[in-house]
């Protein structure tokens, strides 16, 4: 299974970064299915601006917290 998660920087709504977060993490997953991975194993989650790694007081951080994370799980481990 793969796992896509979105993320943003805390500029904007809540509401608005939690979107834009879902659609990242849907264009992967478009992208990969193009690809000729199968659409049932691939799940996606978006987190808008509540996991960020990078500090969001500067342009650097913000930038960081834009991302798109793609992990491989088992799946028994969902």
């Amino acid at each position: 299974i793969i796992q896509i998660s979105g993320h943003t920087d805390n500029e904007g709504t809540l509401e608005f970064n939690m979107e834009m977060s879902h659609d990242r993490a849907f264009a992967v997953k478009e992208q990969l299915i193009k690809l000729g991975l199968a659409a049932n194993r691939i799940k996606t989650s978006g987190y808008g601006f509540t996991k960020p790694i990078g500090d969001n007081k500067t342009e650097v951080g913000r930038a960081t917290n834009r991302r798109v994370e793609i992990q491989l799980k088992d799946k028994n481990s969902l």
